[in-house]
């Protein structure tokens, strides 16, 4: 996440004059639009859009300024589905904010587009630094996306130089902050687009963006859509920080897991010890027997050790909600560890490492430095908690997918801080600009939405990246009475995906947001019945998933086909 700004393109927060605007772009160095996929990667689908890699500023006026001798520009692609039967020019608009980059947001703006018969432009955008624009990179050589301290054995020295080539070619990283990303998005909707009401949406991550689009205020937005918000505008004693995230990503798993009570089959095998408690005796007695039998299984020679295996397995799962419901059995089976059960992990742990190394095809759009910027410019502690602190931490939580002590060298390498945390790291500290940029004024700051906007969010309450506490934490401190807020009690993340409702495939999140694009921002016309048609929440595995995870169709007792029927190994414990 990036700051600092200043706009004197911007007055009282809202776009300045067309001449002021001008002096940053003009019309005729804008390329025009060219047909595209909908689709970045071959076999998803087919449908019409329309593309456009145009130059940006680098540096906005109030954000940054550009050195001399440095390219004053940066490429960022925009991708749309322009309103069908001409109407282009007079449609309203919708843009759907990713964390990243567009591959994130595609489907759900097709969904979104054909729903509503072809009425409106949708828009998205990679943001800057990402995807088909600009990628923010070194060509020193590092690893960047390795976050292990032990993955990456070159970071010592890569880091300095690689700040010292960014310095060189960008100036201040300010140039790829949230501010800058946001007025971005703030330019364009003013510049080139057709001045109609505009809706933005935004998930996640990308709630960041939207959440700094209301301070911008441009006029034409009407409407706000934050779907799994992040406490980022608003004071500094109530935002999300990443130095948190293992923490609050385990408290929801927590949340998860006291739901078992709830369900007759899953309470049925936790009689008379709790999921949770059972969870945390395994986590305590893999730590002090990493070599018993489901322990060795389990980590299969992992650096990490046994429990951080488990918590990083755990929380993988809880991701999404067919696969959280394998949590229970898991935990079970490995408590129970029998010789049943070992061959039965056997298959569950071959079949998670398979799929966990699936490649990813999105990350060729991603900068990891980006990432990395971010996060550390804006989202975490300062000065750093200590390595030490973060790891004890993390040895009491029940799971998490990713350990946030694994960061805290990063974290002193890309800041070049001075703290006693940074310090025991023992680090050099380099010359040039450190690898992060300066909070603005924006940051710390709550956000107010002017009176000619409204503002919806949506927010799954077992959403382990983006905690609900968060969302509300926002909701609550959110500057407007021209609002509203509705949670899932049992959605994950990226609710008008998440969501299904009926027997018809529709997703809730999606009807809403919908009905909040025809009602054009009206809080008082959204229809919201589909909420109160919410399946009951239940723990069941799916069969197919058992299958293919356990090798068995009895999640908790069976035994794999292959797998002979006699014979004990000693219990783990």
């Amino acid at each position: 996440m990036k700051l600092h700004r200043v706009f004197s393109i911007f007055a009282a927060g809202v776009i300045g004059q067309t001449s002021a605007a001008s002096s940053i772009t003009s019309d005729s160095s804008f390329p025009g639009w060219k047909p595209c996929p909908a689709y970045t990667f071959p076999g998803e689908g087919e449908y019409e859009a329309e593309c456009v890699t145009y130059d940006a500023p680098l540096c906005y006026p109030g954000i940054c300024e550009t050195p001399a001798n440095v390219n004053s520009t940066i490429k960022v692609f925009v991708k749309r589905l322009r309103a069908k039967g001409g109407n282009v020019d007079d449609a309203p608009n919708v843009w759907m904010i990713p964390e990243i980059e567009c591959s994130e947001v595609e489907h759900s703006m097709v969904t979104l587009h054909k729903s509503l018969e072809g009425a409106v432009n949708v828009y998205t955008m990679d943001l800057r630094g990402n995807g088909r624009g600009t990628l923010l990179d070194c060509a020193s050589g590092q690893s960047t996306t390795s976050v292990s301290q032990s993955e990456s054995p070159d970071y010592l020295t890569d880091i300095p130089a690689c700040a010292q080539i960014l310095q060189d070619q960008y100036g201040d990283l300010a140039s790829f902050s949230i501010t800058s990303a946001a007025t971005d998005i703030s330019y364009f909707i003013h510049k080139h687009t057709n001045g109609a009401s505009t809706i933005v949406y935004g998930v996640s991550g990308g709630t960041m963006q939207v959440q700094r689009l209301m301070q911008l205020d441009p006029p034409s937005v009407n409407g706000y859509v934050l779907d799994g918000a992040m406490a980022y505008a608003v004071s500094p004693a109530k935002k999300t920080y990443w130095s948190d995230y293992d923490a609050d990503f385990a408290s929801v798993g927590d949340a998860f897991m006291k739901l078992c009570a709830q369900d007759r089959d899953c309470a049925s095998h936790f009689k008379a010890t709790s999921l949770s408690a059972t969870l945390h005796r395994l986590l305590q007695n893999f730590d002090s027997n990493p070599n018993s039998t489901c322990a060795s299984l389990v980590s299969n020679s992992s650096e990490f050790g046994p429990a951080v295996v488990l918590q990083t397995t755990l929380g993988s799962l809880l991701l999404n909600s067919s696969t959280r419901s394998l949590i229970p059995p898991l935990v079970h089976r490995l408590n129970r560890c029998d010789y049943n059960d070992v061959n039965v992990l056997k298959v569950f742990f071959a079949t998670n490492n398979e799929q966990a190394s699936l490649p990813n095809k999105a990350e060729a759009y991603v900068s990891g430095f980006y990432c990395f910027v971010e996060m550390f410019s804006e989202m975490w502690k300062t000065p750093s908690p200590t390595y030490d602190d973060l790891f004890t931490r993390a040895r009491t939580l029940s799971m998490t997918d990713d350990m946030t002590s694994w960061y805290v060298s990063y974290y002193c390498l890309y800041s070049n801080e001075r703290s006693p945390a940074c310090d025991e790291m023992g680090f050099d500290k380099y010359e040039a600009n450190p690898l992060t940029y300066r909070r603005d004024k924006f940051w710390g700051k709550t956000a107010t939405v002017s009176s000619h906007a409204s503002v919806l969010q949506l927010h799954g309450r077992l959403d382990p990246k983006n905690p609900y506490k968060h969302g509300e934490s926002f909701f609550k401190a959110l500057d407007t009475s021209n609002k509203e807020l509705i949670a899932f009690d049992y959605a994950p993340m990226v609710t008008i995906e998440t969501t299904p409702f009926g027997d018809d495939g529709k997703n809730c999140g999606m009807e809403l947001l919908l009905s909040f694009v025809r009602s054009n921002a009206d809080l008082k016309r959204v229809d919201k019945s589909c909420v109160g048609e919410m399946p009951a929440f239940n723990m069941k595995v799916a069969p197919e998933l058992v299958s293919t995870y356990f090798g068995t169709e009895d999640v908790y007792d069976g035994v794999p086909a292959r797998a002979e029927h006699n014979g004990r190994v000693k219990p783990a414990f």
